[in-house]
């Protein structure tokens, strides 16, 4: 390995080495991780025993968030990590969690699952530590009207346990009709005061309750197993109330479904949760058979996914994805409550800059603020639960409680739902109450709302146009439903054509259940939701409501049995497995979601909406949202920013070192190389620095036009980057070769015009492919200027490239002498990149455009470095050939540096006739290294052969054709013989005119 080379490599161990500790200086400084970048977060809830279920998706839920939060760099270097503490969900579990978690001080807020029990006996045991730490914990469970008001610190973020049980129990005896009840509830305040609220709400109608037991929650299995014994002998007891925790009512279900008890089972919310299908999963003996034991229980539930919105389905999708499992509610206001936490802090760190001088206190300080500040929809938390905000008692202020069926494993939501009436709406409420559409829930009325069971597949996407925002989509569509209305009767609110379901493909009627399926083909307009998705993402689907009834009167959900969702698997691996969307378009599925939502439209003075007297309804509206985006490699997706900036750091410690190179080192070697490095860095360094600003453009949630505006500069420079590589390496590998090569300076009219060339390429890419803008007229229009330029000049644009190719190929050198066509014996004295200038003998200079040397035969006697010269001597033939070659080659030995190069020689080319007579042919042969030598030799050649033929009688006279001679006269001596002439080379000459010797 010679010098070069160990330098090099000296070189670019050089620059891994500074990139390598600029790297670590980087990471130490911007990105290094200490506990005190660390904030956590605490989870008090059953991660043990029967009900750890609960605990398990809380825990998964708001690791979810936490991980999205962490991978976002919202809070640049500072991380979430979750602290989970089991609490057994009992008193002491509470209290021992609650230990726990105040005795550390790095906890900002804690996330709980503490049924109502537990917080009524937190008096003074853990109350204290949660309020002397100004803690504030967030609880999932349902509790008691008031609970709340008594702590500071808790916040309850769903419905309370009385105003569940109340709505529970108007729709088991308004909706369902059941009139004979059998309540099964705990000894726990929580289970006596679900019993009483629901007594109550049956009193109102004249209904009395027909059995009422209650069992001991200490000893649930115990307890409930004697209740067991004195139900199944009875044969009226009607539909059951159960009124109790998870695990209690998994004890009941599987009990009383072994002895035989078939009745309906109603619960509230703690019996919709994973922990309880769990909880009967793991009592009986195959659990494959669960849906034996929880087959049609309705629950009350502040979640249904089938009914959820967007943001929802799109929590369940990465739920799933993730985990494998379906979440319940729980999960989804685990993932929510985190969210809430994380606002909070997020907006005192923008309005406070709280990150520069960050404290737990002051973050604590931070969330409790955030959460007193959520008392209106204004103010609210969208989240995947829907809209949070707190009344002044710190709980979650009401949403409408769903009823779910379970149906398996899974719950889907009931035939019909009660959606309470908003305020300020004109309505006849008698009238609506006398038809039964309307009930009196909770001191409100509320409708009886028609659920139809939507579901949407979509076949295949075709004619997908980003110009005009459209795609046409082949859609089949079904509906199941109760009831005599027609749920096809919908409008598609971003159709670009008027869509009318007519005949459907399929219909049916089994008891009560009417299903209708219909299929069409259609345009569809693209991003159509009032929503904002990441830079990149486009939306293509449909989104519909009914044309005449409200939400008041059906509300269309998911149909989740139908799509196939109870089996885990997602809307979008469902079309990825269809190839719904073809990968030859260039575009990818990245999301998919099947949701239901709220829309609302004026009426303009109709009067066709049913069940409002109202200007602006709401109507249930069903959104299929597919995401996608261009399936290239994005090199933001997979490549952290962190990373982003040390391969930044890389590229620029490189690009450097090129420079510097310049300018230290010359030759063609470091020429190469300093390119070859450019080539290498100047690519790593564009990519990070294009990556992290469209990174820091999102971030700070930039308008997409500016984005978009960014975006479009970084993708030029992709295009520039090349051509400036092309110009440099023409400079390098070209023009000073060529340069070097000629010793003349390359015009800097050539170097402009190719680098102009060059750029003008790179421009038309990014016209064609950053743009997306057709060629046609920019060529035409360039075209007819090129040509108007070329016409102009294009002699002296042939005559440039001419001198081009003249130099790479170098036919000639200056100092040659040469032979162009018909001008012969020529100096090569000047060489331009238009013109050859050559000098005659006469010491003329001759100039001739490159275009017409390019195309002429050059005959070059320069060019292998020894010339050999000619020269012909014209004797009397009278003489013998060996007397004048003897002469001849004693003659020249004298002369000076004719055997300089190597001995002359010379010969008898034989005899030839000249203007009818006849001389003896001789050639002189001498070598010499400059053409123009050959010029002197000749003539002291001439000089000393006429010296020396002139001391022996040699004669240089012709004589007569001796054919010519008299007749019958001998061939004189002096005359050849013409029978010699042949053996001699020569022909026989034509005739001539007798000349007689004189």
């Amino acid at each position: 390995m010679n010098k070069q080379y160990r330098i090099l490599l000296l070189i670019i161990l050089i620059i891994i080495v500074l990139s390598f500790i600029s790297s670590l200086f980087i990471k130490s400084t911007l990105f290094k991780i200490t506990d005190d970048d660390v904030s956590y977060i605490g989870l008090a809830a059953p991660l043990s025993g029967v009900e750890s279920g609960i605990g398990g998706t809380m825990e998964k839920a708001a690791n979810l968030f936490i991980e999205e939060l962490n991978q976002s760099k919202t809070f640049h270097n500072r991380v979430f990590k979750l602290i989970p503490v089991d609490s057994q969900n009992t008193t002491r579990g509470a209290a021992d969690a609650a230990q726990q978690l105040t005795k550390n001080s790095e906890v900002l807020a804690v996330i709980s699952y503490m049924p109502s029990d537990s917080v009524a006996a937190a008096s003074g045991t853990y109350s204290k530590a949660y309020q002397q730490s100004d803690l504030p914990v967030l609880n999932i469970s349902s509790l008691e009207t008031g609970i709340s008001e008594g702590h500071e610190w808790l916040y309850s973020t769903v419905f309370n346990l009385t105003r569940q049980t109340g709505f529970i129990a108007n729709y088991v005896r308004n909706v369902l009709g059941k009139k004979i009840i059998t309540i099964i509830h705990s000894d726990s305040n929580s289970g006596r005061e679900m019993e009483r609220q629901f007594t109550a709400t049956y009193a109102k109608f004249g209904t009395k309750i027909h059995y009422t037991h209650e069992f001991t929650q200490a000893a649930a299995p115990t307890s409930i197993a004697a209740i067991i014994q004195k139900l199944k002998e009875k044969k009226d007891l009607g539909t059951i109330f159960f009124a109790g925790d998870a695990s209690s009512a998994a004890h009941f279900v599987v009990d009383a479904r072994d002895a035989g008890i078939k009745n309906l089972i109603v619960g509230t919310d703690a019996i919709a949760t994973t922990g309880f299908t769990e909880a009967v999963a793991a009592l009986i003996e195959d659990r494959g058979n669960l849906s034996a034991y929880t087959n049609s229980m309705v629950v009350s539930v502040p979640l249904l996914y089938d009914t959820g919105g967007g943001d929802s389905q799109q929590f369940k999708n990465i739920y799933m994805e993730k985990y494998g499992s379906a979440p319940d509610w729980v999960a989804a206001y685990a993932y929510d409550t985190v969210k809430l936490i994380v606002q909070g802090i997020t907006r005192d760190i923008i309005t406070n800059s709280l990150d520069k001088n960050f404290s737990v206190k002051a973050g604590r300080n931070s969330i409790k603020k955030y959460l007193d500040s959520l008392t209106t929809p204004r103010t609210a938390m969208e989240g995947a639960t829907g809209k949070t905000w707190f009344s002044s008692a710190k709980s979650r202020q009401p949403r409408p409680v769903q009823v779910g069926i379970y149906n398996g494993r899974n719950i889907i939501a009931a035939p019909t739902q009660l959606q309470p009436l908003k305020s300020n709406r004109s309505v006849n409420y008698f009238e609506e109450l006398k038809k039964g559409r309307m009930l009196y829930v909770n001191d409100r009325f509320m409708y009886k709302t028609n659920v139809i069971y939507t579901g949407i597949e979509l076949h295949n996407i075709t004619e997908l146009d980003m110009e005009t925002n459209r795609a046409v989509l082949d859609i089949s569509i079904w509906f199941r439903y109760q009831g005599k209305f027609d749920p096809a009767d919908i409008e598609f609110l971003n159709a670009i054509e008027d869509i009318k379901l007519d005949q459907p493909l399929e219909s049916s009627e089994n008891k009560k259940i009417s299903f209708r399926l219909y299929r069409f083909k259609a345009p569809f307009a693209l991003d159509f939701l009032d929503k904002k998705f990441p830079y990149g993402q486009h939306l293509l689907g449909l989104s519909f409501h009914h044309r005449k009834l409200s939400r008041n009167n059906v509300i269309y959900v998911v149909d989740v049995l139908g799509m196939g969702f109870d089996t885990g698997v997602t809307l979008k691996q469902q079309l990825l497995k269809r190839r719904a969307l073809n990968p030859a378009t260039g575009w990818r599925i990245d999301q998919a979601w099947l949701s239901q939502s709220l829309f609302t439209t004026a009426t303009l003075g109709s009067p066709v909406y049913v069940g409002y007297g109202t200007a602006d309804p709401d109507f249930s509206r069903i959104d299929y949202g597919v995401l996608f985006s261009e399936d290239r490699l994005d090199f933001r997706s997979f490549v952290p920013e962190e990373y982003l900036i040390y391969i930044g750091i890389f590229g620029l410690i490189g690009s450097l070192a090129a420079f510097l190179m310049d300018r230290r080192l010359r030759g063609f070697f470091w020429r190469s190389s300093s390119w070859i490095i450019r080539l290498f860095f100047w690519p790593l360094f564009l990519l990070s620095c294009g990556n992290l600003l469209v990174n820091g453009a999102i971030r700070y949630d930039l308008s997409i036009y500016h984005i978009q505006l960014l975006v479009m500069c970084y993708d030029m420079c992709w295009w520039v980057m090349p051509a400036t590589l092309l110009v440099i390496a023409m400079e390098r590998f070209m023009w000073t070769p060529l340069e070097q090569r000629t010793k003349r300076k390359v015009p800097n009219v050539i170097r402009h015009f190719t680098a102009a060339m060059v750029y003008l390429f790179a421009f038309c890419g990014i016209v064609a492919f950053v743009w997306h803008q057709t060629l046609t007229s920019l060529m035409a229009t360039s075209g007819l200027f090129a040509m108007i330029l070329g016409l102009a000049v294009q002699g002296n644009i042939a005559n440039v490239f001419s001198g081009i190719i003249l130099n790479l190929e170098r036919p000639f050198s200056i100092g040659d002498w040469i032979k162009i066509n018909d001008i012969d014996s020529v100096n090569v004295v000047d060489m331009t990149w238009r013109t050859i200038r050559l000098e005659t003998l006469t010491s003329h200079v001759v100039s001739i455009p490159n275009g017409r040397v390019a195309d002429s035969v050059v005959v070059n006697y320069s060019k292998k470095g020894i010339l050999r010269i000619d020269t012909l001597l014209h004797v009397s033939p009278k003489h013998k050939p060996e007397t004048v070659n003897k002469h001849i080659k004693e003659a020249i030995a004298g002369i000076e540096g004719i055997n300089k190069v190597k001995p002359p020689v010379n010969v008898i080319m034989g005899i030839k006739p000249v203007v009818n007579k006849w001389v003896a042919e001789y050639v002189i042969r001498f070598w010499v290294t400059d053409w123009k030598q050959q010029f002197g030799i000749k003539g002291k050649i001439w000089n000393a052969v006429w010296q020396r033929f002139t001391e022996e009688g040699i004669s240089f006279n012709a004589v007569e054709d001796p054919l010519l001679l008299s007749e019958g006269k001998a061939v004189s001596e002096t005359q050849p013989d013409i029978r010699q002439l042949p053996a001699m080379g020569i022909n026989r000459p034509p005739a001539a005119p007798v000349i007689k010797n004189s």
